[in-house]
């Protein structure tokens, strides 16, 4: 008698790197773990790294918690030149400047930024306008009409400056776009500026130092890899 197919059940933390999207994270730990089941909490653009929690078969009871969870993430910001995209995989809008932004005192226009603002979507983005894709419509050259969203920024803080970069930490709601942040501290500072990088450290309990590399996810077999539904790491 041939015994039953074991259950794949777990939560897993990867460490996504850039050039990929959340979707191929998922796609090739089904792939390797020959599961039907399973998604991530939050997604990542392929331009970020940083953390994805992965809910495996029954752990999939937990996505929707989980993605209601607040968020922290780390980056940098460019400032002289805006794009398309509100970061560094869209084309350049407007004018560059020639920008220095060492000696501008940011807290004033931070504090724009913090608790609950009407946040407007990039228009390269996953909303949808009539049941599609905004970003197909923005690719197009089509108008893309979003609507505001009413999200929570606990924390915007810049790290470091140095020239045009100023390196920032964001902790914020669901949904928060750190695109949309950029663009709109540059336009609240006057000088362009478009999203350079970004990682995502924590969502809710969950750190990125716990997390396994996208390559150890692609060798290790599930047992290896998947912590009980239930794991909440300290």
């Amino acid at each position: 008698m041939i015994p039953p197919k074991k259950s794949v059940d777990g939560v897993l933390l990867v460490d996504k790197k850039t050039g990929i999207t959340s979707h191929d994270v998922v796609d090739r730990f089904r792939r390797r773990a020959q599961v039907k089941k399973a998604g991530h909490t939050g997604t990542l653009d392929p331009l970020a790294t940083g953390l994805l929690v992965l809910c495996v078969g029954k752990a999939t009871r937990l996505q929707s918690y989980l993605m209601g969870m607040e968020k922290t993430y780390e980056g940098a910001f460019q400032f002289g030149w805006a794009t398309d995209s509100y970061d560094a995989t869209g084309e350049p809008v407007g004018e560059a400047v020639e920008a220095s932004v060492e000696q501008i005192d940011f807290e004033p226009h931070l504090a724009r930024f913090r608790g609950e603002i009407d946040q407007m979507p990039p228009a390269f983005s996953a909303k949808k306008i009539d049941g599609v894709r905004a970003y197909e419509m923005a690719r197009k050259g089509q108008e893309v009409k979003l609507q505001t969203k009413r999200v929570t920024v606990y924390e915007f803080t810049i790290l470091d400056v140095a020239g045009s970069t100023a390196r920032f930490r964001v902790r914020s709601s669901a949904g928060t776009y750190v695109r949309s942040l950029a663009h709109d501290l540059g336009q609240a500072i006057g000088i362009p500026a478009h999203l350079k990088d970004l990682r995502r450290t924590v969502i809710g309990n969950f750190h990125v130092d716990n997390a396994i590399g996208f390559d150890r996810m692609s060798e290790a077999t599930p047992e290896e890899i998947l912590s009980p539904p239930h794991f909440q790491p300290l």
